[in-house]
């Protein structure tokens, strides 16, 4: 979740939490911040399925479509004016968007690219590939952040680049304790990820500085209920989460702590087997 840099306090307190509900319909839902109030604003039957990513930006929500063939789209926060702004070929999986326009990552034949578009979806490119997977795509304005696990050496790490693709650099590979990493949000000065959690690996919410350094264990927890961390959002105050692979059906769910890790964890809504992506607005 990206916060443009003249954000104010006031703004960051963005009371609804948008997430995708991907057993059976594929709705859009959305729900408060205190775990109230949870309503589906757009159904699949729309011709969406929201599997993949929601990003919120200057008041509208920013979809990738998982409907055959994906898309990124995009609609209003009471779901309204639906509309697809680009379609694309593979399987499209990380989203981010700033004034400088989209930029998705998309996997196809074994290789990962990130694409750019225009904010209406035109004058799309290929800014970077690599035999790679990328989990997590943020950016803070400035540069494009995300994590990338390399197929040919297995490094794993978290990177940055420019906005056109150039200037990459690697951030820290200090990210991994033997799970995947599931997501990253760059907030504030911080760039937050999750780890999973395996069988016998604790699952973990981490910060470091954009720089690298600094590196920060927010929560590590060896709870079962509490594996298969899976999409992050970052506020003012307080970290959201879901659980999409939880040991049974009934860890699935959204949860939340504080910034610092505190009241970990706290379930707003459960009883939902798979819910797939966060936004906060």
């Amino acid at each position: 979740m990206t916060l443009p840099l003249n954000f104010t306090a006031s703004v960051i307190e963005r009371p609804n939490l948008y997430w995708s509900n991907r057993t059976g319909g594929k709705d859009l839902e959305r729900l408060n911040t205190d775990g109230t109030g949870n309503k589906i604003i757009v159904k699949q039957a729309t011709g969406l399925t929201i599997d993949k990513a929601i990003v919120y930006y200057k008041n509208w929500l920013y979809i990738i479509n998982g409907a055959n063939p994906q898309k990124v789209a995009r609609c209003e926060l009471n779901g309204s004016n639906l509309e697809t702004l680009v379609t694309g070929t593979g399987d499209l999986r990380q989203l981010t968007v700033c004034d400088d326009g989209l930029f998705w990552s998309n996997y196809l034949n074994g290789n990962t690219s990130i694409f750019r578009a225009d904010l209406d979806g035109s004058n799309v490119a290929t800014i970077y590939t690599d035999y790679a997977g990328i989990e997590g795509l943020d950016n803070d304005g400035i540069n494009l952040y995300f994590y990338e696990r390399d197929f040919d050496t297995d490094v794993k790490a978290i990177k940055k680049m420019d906005f056109d693709g150039s200037n990459l650099t690697t951030i820290t590979t200090n990210v991994d304790n033997g799970t995947a990493v599931r997501d990253v949000d760059v907030t504030g000065n911080y760039i937050y990820w999750l780890n999973s959690g395996g069988t016998t690996i604790d699952s973990r919410i981490m910060r470091c500085d954009k720089d690298g350094s600094n590196i920060t264990t927010i929560v590590s927890s060896s709870d079962a209920a509490q594996k298969g961390l899976f999409s992050l959002v970052v506020g003012e105050t307080e970290i959201y989460y879901l659980i999409a692979f939880g040991s049974s059906p009934v860890d699935a769910g959204i949860y939340k702590c504080n910034i610092d890790g505190s009241n970990f964890p706290t379930k707003l809504l459960g009883g939902e087997p798979y819910p797939f992506c966060l936004a906060l607005a």
